[in-house]
């Protein structure tokens, strides 16, 4: 029997609506046909992330953690200022809970000379979050040192600080004269700033010649090594680092500017005792805590004279934020790392910290280098950032046991101990923490 074309053509029609339609024959959803889609979000699953900092006030913070949170509302951050007798106790507790495979905490804040001591237990960033050529592209050397190893990167800086030189101003224009660029400059100057009465110091030129109460006295070592070309340890022992210490204790053993009596150098400077002296960011901080109407410079550190032109190094000191490995939310955790470190997060905080402080911590991003040009303070810390390095005699850096090498030397060479036999020790010492 032969089935009307216009019959057929209705049936066809009616069957491919049910088709496109998704609809169901006797009860059956047709396979083949267009399944309804869900209105509703899956949700995710509510992640806590506990995150130890030091130092950074959480009134500086928490107005980031409150918008990643409504942007991810399935984020929870618990913020933990710690507080510890020293920064080697906080080391050791954290090492050890890392070393323990505890999930808490998340997030961490290590000095920058921790990572490799750590790394093992650190959880690094995945590439898709961050990748090793973009993190080199924008991040100044002494952080790529620092936290990239195996092409990975185990460390995020939310900041960057090196060594500066203040001075008084007022002190400075008194004697109609200008901070020191040369190493010899500086010399010079802390000799004609001092003012003594017989043996005791009133004024000092300079804070600088012995270990007691210099504040970074290893870091100005440090410096004076690495301009020097010092390779460590086998160049410990070599007649250019002999000078170096010579130049430094000469300030107390030959010409006096400084010495034990004084009081602890920033103590000295912020009280107007002090002409000039070496430190960091966060130590100018404490120093205009101290004394908020003192008028205080800061040029960057002097440089030493090499094959007729000055060299243009600085070390660095400041603190990365790093991943738990045994942390189960670890992705989240480098999400929330690397939200923060980008631009608009971090202007974000320095301005937040800027209405509570003088400034903020100094921006970690090459990028944002001409940001800070017009602040009274900063600009100095980034001259020659680019050539900066990263050394494990910094001060207040949690590395008590290498600032102790150099405090054993210094405080040897002042009490007549043999030169060339403090170093031997010193290098030995160094090579026994090196293998720890």
């Amino acid at each position: 029997m032969q089935i009307n074309k216009k019959l057929f053509t209705i049936l066809t029609v009616s069957f491919l609506s049910f088709v496109l339609a998704g609809c169901s024959i006797l009860g059956y959803t047709l396979p083949f046909g267009k399944r309804k889609e869900s209105t509703e979000k899956k949700q995710k699953t509510e992640v806590t992330l506990v995150y130890w900092s030091l130092f950074e006030d959480y009134q500086v913070l928490s107005p980031l953690f409150e918008e990643y949170q409504k942007e991810n509302p399935h984020i929870k951050i618990v913020f933990e200022q710690k507080d510890f007798d020293s920064l080697n106790s906080y080391k050791d507790s954290l090492l050890s809970k890392l070393v323990q495979g505890e999930e808490k905490p998340d997030i961490i804040r290590i000095h920058q000379t921790w990572v490799p001591s750590f790394v093992s237990y650190l959880s690094p960033a995945p590439s898709n979050l961050i990748s090793v050529l973009d993190f080199q592209k924008d991040f100044y050397p002494s952080a790529q040192k620092s936290v990239i190893y195996s092409d990975k990167i185990y460390g995020m800086p939310l900041m960057f600080d090196s060594l500066a030189l203040f001075y008084n101003k007022e002190i400075f224009d008194f004697a109609k004269v200008s901070p020191p660029s040369t190493w010899s400059d500086f010399a010079d100057l802390a000799v004609t700033l001092t003012k003594s009465s017989g043996k005791d110091i009133q004024v000092a030129g300079a804070a600088f010649g012995n270990a007691s109460n210099v504040a970074h006295f290893s870091d100005i070592i440090s410096l004076m090594m690495l301009q020097s070309g010092l390779e460590l340890p086998e160049d410990f022992t070599s007649p250019a680092m002999q000078d170096i210490i010579k130049f430094y204790t000469s300030f107390v053993k030959d010409t006096p500017v400084w010495s034990s009596d004084m009081a602890y150098s920033p103590l000295a400077f912020a009280q107007g005792k002090v002409a000039m002296m070496f430190g960091t960011s966060w130590r100018l901080l404490e120093i205009l805590r101290e004394n908020p109407s003192l008028s205080v410079g800061v040029v960057p550190v002097p440089q030493a004279v090499s094959n007729n032109s000055l060299t243009n190094n600085n070390v660095t000191s400041f603190w990365v934020e790093g991943v738990n490995k045994s942390s189960k939310n670890s992705e989240e955790a480098w999400k929330l790392l690397v939200w923060l470190s980008q631009k608009e997060q971090l202007v974000k905080a320095f301005t937040n910290s800027s209405t509570i402080r003088p400034f903020g911590e100094p921006y970690p991003r090459i990028s944002l280098k001409q940001e800070l040009s017009t602040n009274p303070y900063l600009p100095s810390f980034f001259v020659n950032a680019e050539n900066a390095e990263p050394s494990v005699f910094t001060d207040a850096s949690g590395n008590d046991q290498y600032v102790q090498i150099l405090r054993n030397v210094i405080e040897g060479y002042l009490g007549g101990v043999n030169l060339e036999e403090l170093l031997k020790t010193a290098q030995q010492e160094y090579i026994r923490l090196q293998k720890e």
